[in-house]
């Protein structure tokens, strides 16, 4: 995966892009972080490539940050963020019969101390899509 560290106007920002996609090519999925000052930004894109009802991750962090906030891109779904334990659960669903579209997430959280490499701080633990079928979407990724 590559990783970008730049430096611009007294401020290094740290980058890693993962482009991840399921075996059954219904999902794509980019993971991406950067680090700007204290604050860890994700990027989360879900390219949909089925009729995707509803999903729902959770990106476990590490005690060196806290959790500050989710945006969510998509407004015909309810979404929802809840932190727990070093855990935050994220997803959206739409009852209304139609696809999701416009999947994007923006976390952000900040550090409790000083860091320089934001690679392990946060990952992907769990992740669930059904489709507006009702059946579940079995993902695997690479």
């Amino acid at each position: 995966f590559p990783v970008t560290i730049s430096t611009a106007n007294g401020i290094t920002t740290n980058s890693a892009n993962f482009g991840m996609k399921s075996v059954s090519n219904d999902i794509e999925f980019l993971f991406d972080t950067e680090l700007i000052g204290d604050s860890i930004m994700v990027d989360l894109k879900v390219n949909t490539l089925t009729q995707l009802a509803a999903i729902q991750f959770n990106l476990d962090f590490d005690k060196l940050i806290n959790y500050s906030s989710t945006t969510f891109q998509n407004t015909s779904a309810i979404n929802f963020a809840r932190v727990e334990s070093g855990v935050v659960s994220i997803g959206s669903i739409n009852t209304s019969g139609q696809p999701l579209e416009n999947m994007i997430y923006k976390i952000s959280f900040k550090s409790n101390t000083k860091i320089e490499n934001i690679l392990g701080l946060i990952s992907i633990s769990n992740y669930e899509a059904i489709g507006v079928d009702g059946k579940s979407l079995k993902v695997k990724i690479l």
